[in-house]
C-alpha cells in the first residue's frame, strides 16, 4: 500500500524532530537495515554484479509495475512555457516554489530552447520532475529531482531482487523511464549523486570506455 503524501510528510517531520532525519519512516527495524543498504550503496552493488547476471529490462518492468501500483500521473511537456505548480509543501534539491531549475525550464523554452520536462504528480501535487534537452548531440537529461517526502530513502519504493540482492524502485525511475523515449540516442546523464547514478545505471545508462568522469553516463 502506498502511504499518502500528507502522512509521509508528517512522519518525516516527526523523524527529524526525533533526530532521525535520514531514517526511512514506514518500515520495521529489520527492514530499516536492508533499506539503508539498498539506498545508500545501490550503485556500487549494481555495478559489481556481472553484466550477464542482470538486465535493465527487469528494472524497466519493475518501474512500470511501481507506477501502476502508485497510480501517479506522468506529464510530459515539450517546450512548455507554463508548467504545473509544484505545491507549497514539497521540497526539492534544485527548485523552490517559484524559482530554480523547474521554473527556469519554462523560461528556457520561451527563449527557444528545446526543453522536455517530465512531472510526476500525486493528485495535484508534483512530487518529482526531470528536465532534458535535445538541442545538442548527445541529448541530455540535465536534472532528475524528487521531493524529500517521496524518495526511496523514506520508503516510497518497491523492490526488485537481482542476483540475490534487493534493490529499490522509486519516483526517479519513473522520471527517467518517461524521458528516455522522448530523446534521440545517445543520451547523456550527468549524475552527481550515487542515488541518481544508480537510477540511470539500472535503466541501462553506463560509462563510456575511457571516460574518467564517474558522473557521466550514456544510453547508447
Amino acid at each position: 500500500m502506498i502511504v499518502p503524501f500528507d502522512d509521509r510528510r508528517a512522519a518525516l517531520i516527526d523523524a527529524r524532530n526525533d533526530g532521525a532525519a535520514r531514517r526511512p519512516v514506514f518500515i520495521s527495524g529489520a527492514e530499516l537495515a536492508r533499506e539503508r543498504e539498498a539506498v545508500t550503496s545501490s550503485y556500487n552493488r549494481l555495478v559489481a554484479i556481472p553484466p550477464t547476471a542482470w538486465t535493465p529490462a527487469a528494472f524497466d518492468a519493475a518501474t512500470s509495475a511501481f507506477l501502476h501500483e502508485t497510480g501517479f500521473d506522468v506529464l510530459v511537456s515539450w517546450n512548455a512555457t507554463t508548467l504545473p505548480p509544484l505545491g507549497p509543501d514539497v521540497f526539492f534539491r534544485y527548485s523552490g516554489n517559484n524559482s530554480g531549475v523547474y521554473f527556469e525550464a519554462a523560461e528556457r523554452a520561451a527563449d527557444g530552447e528545446t526543453i522536455i520536462v517530465v512531472a510526476v504528480r500525486e493528485g495535484e501535487r508534483v512530487i518529482g520532475y526531470g528536465v532534458a534537452t535535445s538541442d545538442n548531440k548527445p541529448s541530455s537529461i540535465e536534472i532528475i529531482d524528487v521531493d524529500e517526502s517521496s524518495r526511496r530513502s523514506v520508503g516510497l519504493a518497491s523492490s526488485i531482487v537481482v542476483d540475490g540482492q534487493q534493490f529499490t524502485i522509486g519516483v526517479g525511475h519513473i522520471i527517467v523511464k518517461a524521458l528516455v523515449p522522448e530523446l534521440q540516442r545517445p543520451i547523456l546523464a550527468d549524475a552527481t549523486h550515487d542515488s541518481s547514478r544508480y537510477v540511470f545505471r539500472s535503466l541501462g545508462f553506463a560509462r563510456r570506455a575511457g571516460e574518467k568522469n564517474p558522473c557521466l553516463l550514456y544510453l547508447e
